[in-house]
């Protein structure tokens, strides 16, 4: 992808087939597609199912309030990197996740250049 290019917007689940939740962006250095689901805080470069998403749910009835804090954080943090001036939503959190969710990490990949398209 070209640098300076606009980001493609997210796809909707309808036009992907993906489970209810879940949508499709690309990552602006690559344009490979990943994928994000706000409401659990789960992104992967993987496609989601629905089978996969159930098991998602069963496995972490019993950690949604950690997940809600968990996504919570990770949205503060891109907003921050954001805000900061780092790049796109996408950008951020794909350094966000590249860093192991340390926004100190995502930072200092940013200020190196490794964490630009």
């Amino acid at each position: 992808m070209a640098q300076g290019a606009p980001a493609r917007a997210p796809v909707p689940a309808q036009a992907e087939s993906l489970p209810p939740g879940w949508s499709k962006h690309y990552d602006p250095g690559t344009g490979a597609p990943y994928y994000v689901n706000p409401a659990t805080g789960e992104s992967t470069w993987e496609l989601p199912t629905a089978s996969d998403t159930a098991n998602m749910h069963e496995d972490h009835t019993d950690n949604a309030p950690e997940i809600r804090q968990e996504h919570a954080k990770e949205e503060a943090d891109v907003r921050f990197l954001m805000d900061m001036g780092f790049g796109s939503q996408d950008q951020c959190r794909r350094v966000l996740h590249q860093n192991g969710m340390d926004t100190q990490r995502a930072i200092d990949a940013f200020l190196s250049g490794g964490g630009q398209a």
